[in-house]
């Protein structure tokens, strides 16, 4: 058993760099290292920044775990803010249970009640997932998913249960509220395929 105080700093495999405000201790016979403090993950070989206040490192599965409020920016393209984040780095996969908001450099943003992610395919898989598109823009549309899975490569998506809200000059009258309810749906950046699509 290991402590430490103060800032301390931590490196695995040259590929991931622990930094910490407060606190460090680690367990060499379960392999478990706890961080305290201004935690700082920084995984070199993605390109991926993880901020915490408390983080668990478990060596044996190679996975980390957060507590609390937890901040992710992954290739300055994708920034996650969520709480009790879960990085399993074999399969590089991100997920939480808790009410997550992300938002991407395209001016999207997401916010789901609970959230997986694949780091390296770039694949989002979420529930009750608001999707707000061009942010801020008057061109802004609101999606509601009771489901979403969203390929954000291809930027195609699947989804149960939608709620479309477009925006209101969409057929040449800006005081119109469209609105498109549907079963399920499909898309990509240039069109919409609904099962069972009700217009209002």
């Amino acid at each position: 058993l290991a402590y430490t105080m103060g800032n301390s700093n931590a490196v695995i495999a040259d590929e991931i760099e622990i930094d910490s405000s407060d606190f460090f201790k680690y367990e060499k016979i379960s392999s478990i290292l706890i961080a305290k403090g201004d935690v700082v993950i920084v995984d070199k070989i993605n390109n991926m920044t993880i901020k915490s206040n408390e983080v668990f490192y478990f060596g044996i599965d190679d996975k980390f775990t957060t507590k609390g409020l937890t901040k992710v920016n992954i290739e300055n393209e994708h920034f996650i803010d969520t709480q009790d984040l879960n990085l399993l780095r074999k399969e590089m996969l991100l997920s939480s249970k808790y009410k997550t908001t992300i938002t991407d450099t395209q001016d999207g943003l997401y916010k789901l009640n609970n959230f997986n992610y694949l780091i390296n395919k770039k694949i989002l898989r979420g529930e009750k997932v608001q999707l707000t598109t061009n942010v801020g823009d008057s061109y802004s549309e609101k999606h509601i998913y009771q489901f979403g899975f969203f390929d954000l490569i291809k930027k195609t998506f699947s989804a149960k249960d939608l709620n479309i809200r477009l925006r209101k000059d969409t057929f040449g009258k800006k005081d119109n509220d469209p609105r498109i309810s549907a079963v399920s749906g499909t898309g990509n950046e240039s069109n919409t395929f609904l099962h069972k699509g009700v217009f209002t």
